[in-house]
């Protein structure tokens, strides 16, 4: 059952719940419920749970939970638990302590993972330009590549980018359609976004504009620590994990690239091939 978004009250903005556990497998018969005595919903493979939120399983169910610190319980047949960030508020029934994880990043709901800022208030005229990458996303690293379709007629692309008060931090251009962004352009926790310019494309002027974030520093340390301790777990279910919490902070690419191991590993799983489709669909890939 995906948390649904806390709806404005009297026109003011209601922050959205503190989630502090993910449903990381599931099988079965088993139910979450995000309040006591609220609606109950079927459970789901990479489900997140907010603060006091109830998993109950079935006679025939089974789950696993990662709360947001790393602890992991497995749930058998009539296991019932509450979590919270650190620990299970009250569990009963088949409970189990599986190896713990180290934390992980901020589980965020999915509809916040797509980076805000000023592209998507700015309006271009003339034709405007496709296949921006990275569109809407976060990165993890440097160096950075911009990519677009091309453009025909177009000798050279011009690209820049402007970080979150305007101020130009990159400028080149291009024969091809990609430009290459060197090191140290870019700073951690930070949002910019950037267009780009078909030079002597038929037709007129056309350009392009999107936007991107770049992972904090406390981040990117959480994620790297995470992602040791799933390399050596080497399992399934790890990788999987990891993917989700990448799909979460609004890693894509990194939470795509993810999934399709696990995948490898599981073929036919309908949770993962959920992910990817919904992944593929917002990197766009089977453009490029």
């Amino acid at each position: 059952m995906a948390v649904a978004p806390l709806r404005p009250a009297f026109g003011q903005s209601v922050p959205p719940p503190v989630l502090v556990a993910l449903v990381s497998d599931v099988s079965g018969d088993v139910s979450t419920r995000s309040t006591p005595g609220g609606p109950s919903g079927k459970a789901q493979r990479f489900d997140a749970l907010v603060d006091g939120a109830t998993l109950d399983v079935g006679a025939q169910g089974r789950a696993v939970v990662v709360l947001a610190a790393g602890p992991r319980f497995a749930l058998g047949p009539g296991a019932r638990a509450t979590v919270s960030a650190s620990a299970l508020v009250a569990s009963s029934g088949d409970v189990t302590p599986l190896s713990a994880l180290p934390a992980l990043p901020k589980i965020a709901p999915l509809d916040e993972s797509r980076p805000k800022g000023p592209a998507g208030g700015v309006r271009i005229r003339g034709t405007v330009m496709t296949g921006l990458r990275p569109a809407d996303t976060v990165i993890l690293t440097e160096p950075l590549t911009l990519r677009f379709d091309v453009v025909a007629g177009a000798g050279r692309y011009a690209a820049v980018i402007d970080d979150a008060l305007g101020r130009r931090v990159f400028a080149a251009e291009s024969s091809t359609a990609d430009v290459a962004v060197p090191t140290g352009v870019l700073v951690p926790g930070a949002s910019y976004y950037w267009t780009v310019q078909a030079l002597g494309a038929v037709g007129g002027d056309a350009r392009g504009i999107s936007r991107f974030r770049t992972l904090s520093a406390d981040d990117v340390q959480t994620r790297e620590t995470l992602r040791r301790a799933v390399e050596a777990d080497g399992g399934a279910d790890a990788l999987a994990l990891l993917a989700e919490t990448d799909r979460r902070s609004g890693l894509f690419r990194e939470a795509l690239d993810g999934f399709r191991a696990a995948l490898a590993r599981q073929p036919g799983d309908a949770a993962l091939l959920d992910a990817i489709r919904w992944l593929e669909a917002r990197l766009d890939v089977g453009r490029h």
